[in-house]
């Protein structure tokens, strides 16, 4: 009952910053964060049956001056009736973050277009509203408006990073972490996202 773009999801990088000087004044590393630059060079429709569709799209992830940093594998879902849109990837790195993993990390980033949503996340089975920009939890977080409902369920990936108001990182991997693939879902309003959360992975 909602028309419009929703919500944007992409793949990212978050290239890290310069250290700062002896003396110099503090900014919010948020201000000047950059990203690197999602690539698409083929999609593919590898499922098209009377059940469920599915699009599978393989790209490179690029800094500003286009200069390789991964290569990337990602497939979207959508099963006939579920209000849930799947989502799998693989990330083939080839620049290792820096330490700081709050800071230098490979990402699925989203963004909706305005900051009314509230912001909740799930604690133990219940949701609890937050504003925090460094965020733990692990089966879902919620967007909700006064008409609808967004609910995103990272599989598993606790960490997750608020920027702004109207964009989310939810951290892949950091320097030293192996695991370089994921499986999330999206929910458009979902009644029950503990139960969800529990029954998709």
């Amino acid at each position: 009952n909602v028309r419009g773009n929703r919500l944007s999801q992409q793949l990212a990088f978050r290239l890290p910053q310069p250290r700062p000087q002896p003396g110099e004044m503090w900014r919010d590393p948020d201000e000047d964060a950059q990203y690197s630059v999602m690539c698409c060079d083929e999609i593919r429709v590898t499922g098209a049956g009377p059940s469920f569709g599915e699009i599978t799209t393989l790209g490179r992830l690029m800094d500003p001056q286009g200069k390789l940093l991964a290569k990337f594998t990602q497939a979207y879902r959508v099963t006939r009736g579920s209000r849930l849109l799947q989502l799998r990837g693989t990330l083939d790195i080839t620049e290792q973050p820096r330490a700081d993993g709050w800071n230098s990390y490979y990402a699925v980033r989203f963004a909706w277009p305005d900051a009314a949503p509230e912001l909740w996340r799930s604690v133990g089975l219940t949701a609890q509203p937050t504003a925090a920009k460094r965020i733990e939890a692990s089966d879902y977080i919620e967007l909700r408006g006064e008409k609808s409902r967004l609910t995103l369920f990272p599989g598993g990936l606790p960490y997750h990073r608020y920027n702004g108001f109207r964009m989310l990182d939810t951290l892949v991997s950091v320097r030293g972490e192996s695991q370089v693939s994921f499986a999330m879902a999206v929910g458009f309003d979902v009644l029950h996202p503990a139960q969800d959360a529990w029954s998709l992975y």
